[in-house]
């Protein structure tokens, strides 16, 4: 690893990864997925939730199912010890699973719209069709009511519990995240 790439690596930090890993142009050194799949090599197992999303959000890896798993299970234990009131009518859905999913999704592509997945438009049958969500800038932020509409609740249901339990996913992904980069930098 040479001197240069241990110094992005020892400055990364959940505001540098875009322009380090995916708009790095001329006098910006790029890191590579390959780098940072090394450095991770460093995070210790019990962090697996953490090695998970770092190696999706950084190094492109596609491993949704295993820290959505991990996710899952950190939130079923949350909500048990907590004593969350799993939503009645949801029963059967997998309402957590995919508050799990959407807090992912969210975290790792918070700029990306999620209707179309930051293509902005598309090609069908010869037409150009421009995404509604967010009029063709391939960018949209999330909302509560576009975070209700995905799990299939309405938006009084969605505010009046669940919007600070979602908040406290997002909280582990943010701590996960920020534990296993002090581990890479601290390990270089």
């Amino acid at each position: 690893m040479t001197i240069e790439t241990a110094e992005l690596l020892a400055n990364l930090t959940p505001d540098t990864q875009e322009s380090l890993l995916w708009k790095s142009r001329g006098a910006i050194p790029k890191l590579h997925p390959e780098t940072i799949a090394f450095a991770l090599g460093r995070v210790k197992k019990k962090n697996a939730g953490a090695v998970y999303l770092l190696r999706i959000k950084y190094a492109g890896d596609d491993c949704w199912k295993d820290l959505e798993r991990r996710l899952w299970m950190r939130v079923i234990d949350l909500a048990n010890r907590q004593k969350w009131k799993y939503p009645a009518h949801l029963k059967g859905t997998e309402f957590y699973r995919r508050m799990c999913r959407l807090a992912a999704w969210e975290h790792i592509h918070h700029h990306v719209c999620p209707a179309c997945l930051g293509r902005a438009q598309a090609l069908i049958d010869n037409k150009l069709l421009v995404c509604e969500s967010c009029n063709g800038s391939a960018h949209s932020q999330m909302t509560d009511d576009k975070r209700a509409e995905f799990l299939g609740v309405d938006n009084e249901f969605w505010s009046l519990a669940w919007s600070t339990r979602y908040s406290r996913i997002r909280f582990i992904l943010n701590q996960w995240e920020e534990s296993a980069l002090n581990i890479v930098r601290n390990s270089i």
